[in-house]
């Protein structure tokens, strides 16, 4: 015999979210993290559009849409 589990919900308080347990806290995301600065790769592969893996700085991509 198959026996469902039901958990009391609450509103989230975000429509397209709808409900979550009610044991889960919201959070915004920026207070779950911290950010430091800094180069992901080094300087001689960034902008790189060819090779395995291409990769595009933030500046690189404001440029596609000019």
């Amino acid at each position: 015999m198959w026996r469902t589990l039901t958990r009391k919900m609450k509103d989230s308080g975000i429509e397209w979210i709808g409900e979550i347990p009610e044991d889960w806290e919201v959070k915004k995301v920026k207070y779950m993290f911290r950010i430091v600065n800094g180069n992901g790769f080094p300087e001689n592969l960034q902008g790189e559009k060819e090779g395995d893996y291409p990769f595009y700085k933030n500046s690189d991509i404001n440029k596609l849409g000019q």
